[in-house]
């Protein structure tokens, strides 16, 4: 751990720090969300908190979370992590407005074998292509918890229209339920499940 904080002429913070490893069970991801949402944003934090999770002998590069704050807003760059065997990506800025707080994103998510995950959430294998690209930008209202799309590709093709509508749907009338639970491995897994059925 290492970093540099300043007083003057404002208040303002450098933290970087480096991970061998970390029990995800220990971790209370549901506080982390609402610290994140609800309380970060009125605290008008200026600095940069960079989190690097050296790699495993298996992995080919390091994990690596990029957070810097701008007068409340808190903005996600570059930052690079695992879940399950899907390597993601993901571009990010939650501003807070006087009457709500709007995340736009990039995601991108890669996978040489989507079938593993597959299995792993109980789902039949994909017949007609094991190596998977996802790409999606768009918004999400984070206080009407509403999903708004800009571009949605897999393996470089557009995604048709009725099946956006039906993803938002999904979300729209899904992700507060989802929330509201216990943010383990477990929750997370049923709730791709029924996701992908559902689309």
């Amino acid at each position: 751990l290492s970093g540099q904080i300043d007083f003057e002429p404002f208040f303002n913070f450098k933290v970087f720090a480096k991970i061998k490893k970390f029990n995800l069970k220990k971790i209370n991801l549901k506080k982390i969300y609402s610290e994140t949402v609800n309380e970060l944003p009125n605290k008008k934090l200026n600095g940069k908190l960079v989190i690097e999770f050296l790699p495993k002998k298996t992995d080919k590069k390091n994990k690596k979370i990029n957070l810097s704050f701008q007068n409340g807003d808190i903005i996600l760059k570059d930052t690079v992590f695992k879940f399950a065997n899907l390597d993601v990506q993901i571009n990010a800025y939650l501003k807070k407005y006087p009457l709500y707080k709007d995340l736009s994103y990039e995601l991108l998510i890669n996978s040489e074998n989507i079938n593993k995950f597959l299995k792993i959430i109980n789902l039949p294998e994909n017949n007609a292509s094991k190596k998977i690209k996802i790409f999606t930008k768009g918004n999400i209202n984070l206080d009407a918890k509403k999903f708004y799309f800009e571009n949605i590709t897999i393996n470089n093709k557009d995604i048709n229209e009725n099946t956006i509508t039906r993803l938002k749907k999904y979300l729209d009338e899904n992700t507060d339920y989802f929330l509201n639970n216990d943010l383990n491995k477990k929750n997370f897994y049923q709730f791709f499940n029924n996701l992908i059925q559902f689309i």
